[in-house]
C-alpha cells in the first residue's frame, strides 16, 4: 500500500523520465489471453482450460488479453481467432457482435482441442500469442431406445 501511494505521488510530482517509465509499464503488449469459457475463468498459471459440453450446446469464448503482470493489454484489432483441431466435431469460431467467439457442436462425441490466437504486435509486425481449450463433447440424455430385432424370426 505504501509503495502504491509513493508511486502515485512520484507520478504527480516526479521527473518526466519516471512518468515515461511508468507509462511504458502500462502499455506493454499482451503476452497471454485471459479467456472466459461459459463462466470458467482461465487460471493465471496458464493451465489449459478443460470444458465438458453436450451435443446440444455451443461454446462461447470471451478473450481478455493480459500482459506479463496480469493487466489488460492491447492486441491487433480483428486478430482474435479460434480454430478447432477437428471441425467434424466442433466448428471453427465465428465472431459475435459483442466481440466474443462462438463454436458450435456438430453432434459427434469426443475430445476437441480449440486454439485461440491473437496478434500481440500492434501495427505492421506479427507476434502471435495463443492458448488452448480442451473440450469434451458428451451425449445428452437418450432420445430413443434404438430397438432392433436380434436374429431371423423362427416359426413356432
Amino acid at each position: 500500500m505504501r509503495l502504491h501511494k509513493w508511486l502515485r505521488r512520484a507520478l504527480q510530482r516526479g521527473p518526466p523520465c519516471l512518468r515515461t517509465f511508468c507509462w511504458c509499464l502500462k502499455s506493454q503488449p499482451a503476452v497471454s489471453l485471459g479467456m472466459r469459457v461459459h463462466g470458467i475463468l482461465k487460471r493465471k498459471d496458464n493451465a489449459m482450460i478443460l470444458v465438458e459440453i453436450n451435443t446440444d450446446q455451443d461454446l462461447g469464448i470471451t478473450v481478455t488479453p493480459l500482459d506479463g503482470h496480469g493487466n489488460p493489454a492491447p492486441v491487433e484489432v480483428g486478430s482474435v481467432r479460434a480454430f478447432s483441431d477437428d471441425p467434424s466435431r466442433i466448428t471453427d469460431a465465428t465472431v459475435e457482435a459483442d466481440g466474443s467467439l462462438r463454436c458450435e457442436t456438430t453432434g459427434w462425441l469426443g475430445q476437441v482441442l480449440i486454439t485461440v490466437s491473437a496478434d500481440a504486435d500492434i501495427g505492421a509486425g506479427v507476434d502471435t500469442i495463443s492458448e488452448q481449450i480442451q473440450v469434451t463433447i458428451s451425449a445428452l440424455h437418450a432420445k430413443n431406445l434404438g430397438v432392433g430385432v436380434a436374429g431371423i424370426p423362427k416359426a413356432l
